[in-house]
């Protein structure tokens, strides 16, 4: 017979403990086909493996003697611990040692074995002490939640009393008070606190030799309940007093019964009594095992004695003719109470809940039974019992032993007490044996095995026919006697034979083993034996014989079958298994142990799920089922782990197997083509990227043949656009140019896409800095924002409002100018790689050359124009300059060679020499008026500064074309506005200016007109004006009447003489001087007029003017200034003044200087001079801005120069300079250009100064 281990719980976990690796390794093959095994070294590996195990190990198998930490070590270890101290511990030694036994033992070990022992013997035990640990792992259970039960009981109690209105307390063995309830501290007058733990005859000493004093001790002694009324004299009042004597002392309960002492006594007494009936019965009623239901048959009764009175006489014939009368009479009955253990026999939550479902515990069979109840009632009968099926609320049938108890015949039917009893598990048990005997005696006469029942000699008392078919033997041959199976076991099996009976004794069974008998006619046949004594005696024994010979010759062709598979499978070089259709291993090749990096121990019984990550298991389990579904071959490439950690490529095929018992298996072999399908996917990434690079380069390519065949680049932008969307997926596109707005200069949206009018219209102006394209410009590089939800730049709201997702934002610079920013954006792309932020790079660039050379086109021809008109002015002008030239020779030659030639009179001779000075003078203004253009031009006229009274300067001029204006009568009308502040400049300079402008307005004004002369002071400047009523200016010529070598007509030159450079000198003087000019015309012949602004420079007003100046200038402390000019005396001035302020000054005389300074110094704000040899302003901020900003290469930068022109301070922000300051430097102004741009706050506490600066 078969031992086999009836555990109840299959997945039992038992940690061995063993450093013999022979006896770990066969004790482990022996217990994992039963349990789940963990294996440690020695005490101290056992007891991190417990730590490491999500579960506590259910027994503990360790050997005595190991290294490190032994057996017995180890049991203290884990009795120690709370957690560990319940499990089960069975300690092994190498040999009987009695001494050793005990001592185990005595440390808690629950058993010990010593060796030698069989293999059934250590699962006898195991199984023995699973079982005696599951028992009192149960009984703790219980305990635990007993004392939770007990634990609410408790407080439950205490609840109680505490919401009594009578007085509670309890006294121990010493007289000493342990409870108190609330009211009892009223009446007793002291507080818990004063009276728990205190002796009551101590607290009260008036109670001593009274008749509490003499109560309660009785109670002590005799251990009975005790009431009495008391009369305590200290508070007048009478108490009703209860003494409850118990283990632990007594329980006192009393109540004031003064004004109704009699009454309460009465009741009290009868309420005692019913309360003491009631709590024995309620004791019964919930005390019985046996479920008890109180039921109502009142209506029952009422309605068979109905039948009575109407003459029924047979009720069993009456309730088999009328069903429906019994199933009504069913309903009547009520179920007004019901005890515990009914409430659990039928599966209710509360009583409650079975006292509401009566019906649902019936059977139909039920109403069979309940007819006898009725007959029972109809015959007067007081008892009735019987056998009955019911079912649970759940629906589970019940056999059920019920006894009814009906009250006489005169007597209510209100409480009839049915008592049932749970009988199904008898029952069942019944049903079983029975069960069991046929299945035996079926099992005997299948002849599955051969069965024998004999004694320990050898004879043989009964067997079945396939026990005498593997002897050969007949049933005559047994019939009479001559059968032994010792006879007919060879020799060297007896001794086997008797171990086995041995071990059948002892453990009730033997573990089967092979033998062979000796068949009667001499041959031997392979069998399978196990031993189990019969029941009741020692001697007889039942043995099962299993004739093997059949399979012996299968398993040695198995095994050859199995060799050859092994040796193919050990050189195959896929790797090849075997599952079943829900994913369990049951089969791997070595091929896939090496490949996969597993063990027998990590792979087989497992499934997919627990060996790989839960994508790669979850492709294996989808073929695995395709196979399953369509009973076919699948052939996929498959993703799994590779040694080194990455995922590699494999070409499976799966297929359907069944095996010898029919179960649906799918085994498969994997190639491994991770090479192959990289070297793919490499060159099919390589023909993608090579794809991409070439439609690049030819988008490249075609934008620049676009592009540059073009004089209008901007017409062809949403083109451009058009293409690189369908290669980069973008969705709108900006396109800014600087251009100028309120004399500043700023970035203006030219072309865009993607966006409503109405929020192209909002954002037309940047300002530099302003906005994500402002600051690309500013920062004079391209930025590129990826996962925009994220990005914390300028304006974001915006973008994330119009759902861009990414963008990137170039710079349009060609050859460190910068003309404008090209901005892409996309609503679907997360990033843009670095070759995609590379082409729209590159299509900037072109577009910024693109337009450039629309700029250079334009520039060449307008400037071919100008060459033209140039070539044109400057033949006029060697006319004019020859006219001019000649005409004053003429005079000089012609009287000179009179006088030469001939002698005159005095008067003669002194209007000749009259004649050639005049002449002469008149060649000598032409020529100064060409040496100080030629001056201009060449950046070589230089002022003498000083304090100059512009009304002097006026009269000065005035006496100089007085004569000329007499001449022609012209009447000179001057309007000078007292006390204007004088100017700072050159003295003479300014009078010719002012000499320039009435000698003009004298030229061309006809006799007897008028010219007008006004000064007068306008805020923080002075105006002069020149208004005449001469021949005017045509609104054509108006801009361009300060040119050089520019007159309204040709004939004006032959008609009032001149080359057309005063009013060109008049124009940069008044701008080298700060200010500007201005000419206006009403038309032809409608008069001019000439209108001079100069600055007031205010520390030249006074001293104490200048000092309020210096005061409101912001303070510039900390703030670092590298002040770059070649002039030293400016450097000088610049310096001393900021540094009265606070600031740090470095000054250099040259831009090479600067460049050397810049990365040590590190300063706030860069000041430089534009107009430097060798290397000029310009130059010097572009190589700034070409460096990193770590370096200085965003350092804020000032330009200064004497140009006071628009186009000057334009060129300046173009090269890279924030701000724009001209000559002559006011100093307040200058200092609050510098606080601006160094990020200070404004602290300016007056008007700014007159400086220009540029936006």
């Amino acid at each position: 017979m078969t031992v086999e281990a009836k555990v109840n719980n299959p997945a039992a976990r038992i940690l061995l403990a063993n450093n013999d690796a022979q006896m770990r390794d066969r004790l482990q093959q022996l217990l994992s086909q039963r349990y789940q095994v963990h294996l440690a070294v020695d005490g101290i590996d056992a007891l991190s493996n417990i730590q490491q195990l999500k579960q506590l190990p259910d027994l503990v198998i360790a050997d005595v003697m190991m290294p490190r930490m032994d057996g017995l070590e180890l049991l203290r270890s884990l009795r120690s611990k709370e957690q560990t101290q319940n499990i089960t511990i069975i300690l092994l030694s190498a040999g009987a040692e009695e001494d050793l036994c005990m001592a185990a033992l005595a440390a808690g070990a629950d058993d010990y074995l010593s060796q030698p022992f069989s293999d059934s013997q250590l699962l006898c035990r195991i199984e023995v002490n699973l079982k005696i640990s599951r028992l009192h792992q149960a009984t703790l259970q219980q305990q635990q939640q007993l004392q939770a039960q007990l634990k609410a009981k408790k407080e439950q109690a205490i609840a109680i009393l505490e919401s009594m209105t009578d007085a509670f307390y309890t006294l121990d063995r010493d007289w000493c008070f342990t409870y108190i309830n609330t009211c009892a501290e009223r009446i007793l007058g002291k507080s818990r606190d004063q009276l728990l733990g205190k002796n009551i005859w101590e607290q009260y000493p008036v109670l001593a030799n009274t008749q509490v004093y003499e109560q309660y001790h009785r109670a002590f002694i005799e251990g009975v309940p005790i009431n009495f009324e008391f009369y305590y004299q200290p508070c007048d009042c009478w108490y009703d007093i209860h003494v409850y004597p118990s283990e632990q002392g007594i329980s006192v309960y009393f109540q004031n019964i003064s004004e109704h002492q009699t009454a309460l006594r009465d009741r009290q007494h009868a309420e005692e009594a019913f309360q003491e009936q009631e709590r024995k019965y309620r004791y019964i009623f919930e005390a019985a095992g046996v479920a008890i239901f109180e039921e109502d048959f009142s209506l029952v009764k009422a309605a068979l004695d109905d039948l009575k009175a109407q003459g029924i006489q047979d009720f069993r014939t009456f309730f088999a003719e009328h069903p429906n009368f019994v199933q009504q009479a069913m309903g009547m009955v009520r179920i007004i109470n019901a005890n515990n253990a009914a409430v659990q026999m039928f599966g209710a939550a509360d009583k409650n809940q079975l006292l509401g479902s009566l019906q649902q515990i019936f059977v139909p069979s039920t109403l069979e039974i309940f007819v006898q109840e009725l007959l029972v009632l109809v015959a007067q009968q007081t008892y009735f019992e019987s056998e009955t099926i019911l079912q649970t609320l759940q629906g589970e049938h019940l056999n059920v032993w019920f006894t009814i108890t009906f009250p006489p015949a005169n007597a209510k039917f209100d409480s009839v007490l049915v008592s049932m009893m749970n009988i199904t598990p008898h029952r069942q048990a019944e049903a079983a044996v029975k069960a069991s005997q046929e299945r035996l005696r079926s099992f005997f006469e299948a002849n599955l095995v051969g069965i024998l029942f004999s004694h320990e000699d050898g004879s043989i008392l009964e067997a079945n026919d396939e026990f005498l078919r593997i002897v050969g033997y007949s049933r005559a041959d047994l019939q009479a006697g001559k059968l032994s199976w010792v006879n007919m076991t060879p020799p060297e099996y007896l001794d086997l034979d008797e171990l086995g009976i041995a071990e059948a004794k002892v453990q009730g069974a033997c573990t089967p083993y092979e033998k062979e008998f000796i068949r009667k006619d001499g041959s031997r046949v392979s069998v399978v034996v196990g031993y189990s004594p019969l029941r009741g005696t020692q001697q007889q024994l039942v043995t099962f014989i299993l004739d093997i010979s059949s399979r012996k010759q299968t398993e040695r062709a198995l095994h050859q079958s199995e060799e050859r598979f092994q040796a193919f499978m050990d050189n195959s070089p896929t790797a090849a298994w075997i599952t079943d259709v829900q994913g369990h291993i049951l089969y791997l090749s070595p091929t896939y142990y090496r490949t996969f990096q597993l063990s027998t121990t990590d792979a087989i019984g497992k499934t997919i799920f627990e060996l790989y990550p839960t994508e790669v298991a979850q492709q294996f389990f989808n073929n695995i089922r395709k196979v399953a579904q369509t009973n076919q071959v699948v052939e996929a490439i498959e993703l799994a782990p590779l040694q080194d950690g990455t995922m590699g490529d494999f070409l499976v095929y799966k297929f359907p197997i069944t095996d010898p018992c029919g179960q649906r298996l799918v085994g498969g072999v994997a190639v491994d083509i991770t090479e192959r399908e990289r070297a793919l996917r490499q060159r099919q990434q390589a023909e993608q990227a090579l794809q991409k690079h070439s439609e690049r380069l030819k988008l490249l390519s075609e934008t620049a043949s676009a592009l540059l065949s073009t004089e209008h680049p901007l017409e062809l932008m949403n083109d451009l656009f058009g293409k690189l969307s369908a290669q980069m997926d973008l969705h709108c596109y900006f396109n800014y140019l600087i251009d100028t707005q309120e004399d500043r200069q700023k970035l203006r949206l030219k072309s865009w896409s993607g966006i409503d009018d109405q929020l192209a219209e909002c954002i037309e102006w940047l300002e530099l800095g302003q906005g994500i394209c402002g600051l690309v410009a500013q920062q004079r590089r391209q930025i590129v924002v990826n996962n925009v939800q994220h990005s914390t730049y300028p304006n974001n709201h915006i973008l994330c409002a119009l759902k861009i997702t990414a963008y990137a934002s170039q710079p349009l610079i060609v050859h460190g100018k910068l003309l404008g920013v090209l901005f892409f954006a996309s609503r679907t792309r997360s990033h843009f790689t670095p070759e995609e932020m590379a082409l729209l790079q590159a299509t900037s660039d072109q577009v910024a050359v693109a337009l450039e050379r629309a700029d250079l086109m334009a520039s060449l021809q307008q400037q071919t124009e100008q060459l033209i008109q140039a070539n044109r002015l400057k033949d006029e002008f060697l006319a004019v300059l020859s006219h001019e030239l000649r005409t004053p020779l003429n005079p000089i030659l012609g009287w000179s060679k009179l006088l030469q030639t001939q002698k005159y009179d005095e008067a003669t001779t002194a209007r000749a020499l009259e004649t050639i000075e005049r002449n002469a003078k008149l060649q000598t203004e032409l020529i100064e008026d060409l040496l100080d253009v030629s001056r201009i031009l060449q950046g070589q006229l230089s002022l003498n500064i000083t304090q100059v009274d512009l009304a002097t300067t006026i009269a000065a001029a005035i006496e100089t074309v007085q004569l000329a204006a007499e001449a022609k009568s012209i009447q000179l009308q001057v309007l000078v506005q007292p006390n204007v502040a004088q100017v700072s400049g050159d003295n003479s300079r300014l009078q010719q200016v002012v000499w320039n402008l009435l000698s003009n307005a004298v030229k061309f004004t006809p006799p007897n007109g008028q010219v007008e002369i006004r000064l007068a002071s306008l805020g923080s400047e002075v105006q002069l004006q020149v208004q005449d009523t001469g021949k005017g200016i045509s609104p054509d010529f108006l801009p361009y009447v300060f040119d050089y070598f520019r007159q309204a007509d040709s004939t004006n030159t032959r008609k009032f003489g001149g080359l057309g450079l005063g009013l060109a000198i008049v124009r940069h003087l008044v701008e080298l001087h700060g200010g500007t000019v201005k000419a206006e015309s009403p038309g032809e012949g409608q008069g001019a007029t000439f209108t001079v602004t100069l600055p007031l420079i205010q520390s030249y007003l006074d001293s104490n003017q200048g000092d309020r100046q210096l005061d409101e200038c912001p303070d510039l402390n900390g703030v670092k200034v590298l002040v770059v000019d070649d002039d030293f005396d400016t450097r000088d001035l610049i310096s001393f003044f900021l540094e009265q302020l606070g600031a740090e000054v470095t000054q250099v005389r040259s831009p090479t200087e600067a460049l050397q300074v810049l990365p040590d110094f590190q300063p706030n704000v860069l000041l430089s001079d534009i107009g430097m040899p060798e290397i000029d302003g310009y130059m010097l901020i572009r190589q700034i801005r070409a460096m990193p900003p770590e370096l200085g290469g965003q350092i804020p930068a000032i330009a200064l120069t004497a140009y006071a022109e628009d186009s000057y301070q334009q060129q300046a922000l173009l090269a890279g300079f924030q701000t724009h300051v001209t000559k002559p430097i006011n100093p307040a102004n200058l200092a609050l250009v510098i606080a601006q741009a160094a990020g200070l706050e404004d602290r300016d506490k007056g008007t700014r100064g007159q400086g220009g600066q540029g936006g």
